[in-house]
């Protein structure tokens, strides 16, 4: 069994048939439930911190940030361990962080961390 992680995704549609083949061969989580997303903050926060506050306060944060449109359009590696699927056009997910500036974001515990994970 996986130890429990949390992590802020975005769901996406149903993954072509032979991304989802990868993902399924090489993603842990995917046989543990996580549907097929990208990765907006990982990690994030111990399951312990979570409650139904802190998602009501994520919700009226996300809430925030405007629709887009997006296509995945190319294979990509961090490392030799995780592939991820390049979003095009990326600017609006390399802005996502953006919404931990906006006034609502204080009332989170805490800010992204950086370092490398493997999930």
């Amino acid at each position: 069994m996986l130890p429990m992680e949390t992590a802020l995704v975005i769901a996406v549609d149903a993954l072509p048939p032979e991304i989802a083949s990868l993902r399924r061969h090489l993603d842990p989580s995917a046989a543990a439930g996580v549907p097929d997303h990208i990765t907006v903050l990982y990690p994030f926060l111990p399951t312990e911190q979570i409650d139904n506050g802190l998602i009501d306060r994520l919700a009226t944060v996300i809430a925030q940030v405007p629709a887009f449109d997006y296509r995945l359009v190319d294979v990509r590696w961090f490392g030799d361990l995780v592939m991820w699927l390049a979003p095009d056009p990326m600017n609006p997910f390399a802005a996502s962080p953006c919404w931990w500036k906006s006034p609502s974001a204080r009332l989170l515990t805490r800010a992204p961390t950086t370092g490398s994970r493997r999930t």
